[in-house]
This record gives C-alpha cells, structure tokens and sequence, in this order.
C-alpha cells in the first residue's frame, strides 16, 4: 500500500508516493511526462522489502506547476527530498529523465546514494542533444497534448492519433502496436502535465 504526500520546498510543492518501512530506502524517478504511477506494477513486490518513495517531479503529476523545468532544478529537489524525507543515504532507480537526474544526483552528492540503476538514459551529451533533435516532433506533439481540457474518452484518443515521426520508425501514430491501457496511462500523465516542462526539449 502506497500513501500520497506532499513535500513542501521553498515555492515547490512536490507530489510523492510511500509505501511501508520494510527495508532500506529505494527511490523511484520517472521519465519525461510520466508520473510516479508509472513504476505502479512493480511496487506490491518491492514494497515488501524495500521503503519505497517515488516522487513526480515539479510541472508532472500532482506536482506543483513552477518552473523553471530545467535539468538543475529537477536535480536539487531531487538532492532536498533525499536529505529532508528520506532522511539518509538511498538507493535510486531512475527512468529516461529520471534516470538522467539519478546520475547528476550521485556525481554531485554521493553521500546521499548507496546504489544507482537507471534505464533508457544517455549519459553522454552530445548523444542527449541528437535525441531531443530527432524526437521535436514528438515532444512538440506531447506539448499541444498536455492538460488539454478535452472530456477523457475523447483525450485518449486524441493521444492515440498522435502523429509519430522518428527516426527508427515508420511514420504512424501514437497508438499503432500499442494496448489500451499504456494509451489510457499515457493521457492520465499528459493531463496533469504542465504544457511548459517540454518547452526546453
């Protein structure tokens, strides 16, 4: 069992999810437009050995929506929550954007990570920028998507349609291959997104 709480920073009010002590900490970072909902069906499992917290950066979820939505600013929420919830040294899994900031938090403050995974991120820069280049499209898609006031059934398909032009596909939709639960997850995170947070990609 997960509980919802807020964790009030300067002007940030950040959304977080925590499960039971039953072991050492394990904190949970999520990609680019996801929320903390994202890492959901991994948790029964995990929550039984491990404090589970996962967090919804700022401009995602439940998050407040403040900017600036830059990698510095997700970094030092980041390195205040360890200190200021977690309250000692965590392991982290980080996804794509998460998995990015995870890195950033180790290098600058190893005394707060025990452990590191991460998946879906380039640790290399200029390999970062050649993504967001070929990906404009799709981030731009994402942008006019977020927090679109459409009623839900008819949002949904909206991000199905979404057009899809990258680079290692053919050119289609959103929705092509995919099951309708990963589509209906996708606008449940897109309509708590502030439009802003993809604005720098």
């Amino acid at each position: 069992m997960l509980t919802e709480r807020r964790f009030i920073r300067e002007n940030i009010d950040l959304n977080y999810a925590e499960g039971p002590a039953n072991g050492p900490p394990m904190l949970f970072l999520h990609g680019l437009t996801d929320r903390w909902q994202f890492f959901q069906p991994v948790m029964p499992s995990l929550t039984q050995r491990w404090h589970v917290y996962a967090l919804d950066f700022r401009g995602h979820g439940a998050s407040s929506h403040t900017q600036p939505y830059r990698y510095l600013e997700h970094i030092n929420d980041t390195i205040a929550f360890i200190e200021d919830v977690i309250g000692e040294q965590t392991n982290i899994y980080g996804t794509a954007l998460g998995g990015m900031v995870s890195l950033m938090v180790a290098a600058r403050r190893p005394d707060l990570v025990k452990s590191l995974v991460f998946g879906d991120a380039n640790i290399k820069l200029e390999k970062v920028r050649k993504v967001m280049k070929d990906y404009h499209t799709f981030w731009s898609g994402w942008e006019k998507l977020a927090s679109h006031p459409a009623p839900f059934d008819e949002y949904v398909q909206m991000v199905s349609d979404m057009p899809i032009d990258i680079p290692w596909r053919e050119p289609g939709k959103y929705g092509d291959g995919q099951d309708y639960i990963t589509i209906v997850n996708k606008a449940l995170y897109l309509k708590n997104l502030d439009p802003a947070v993809l604005t720098p990609w």
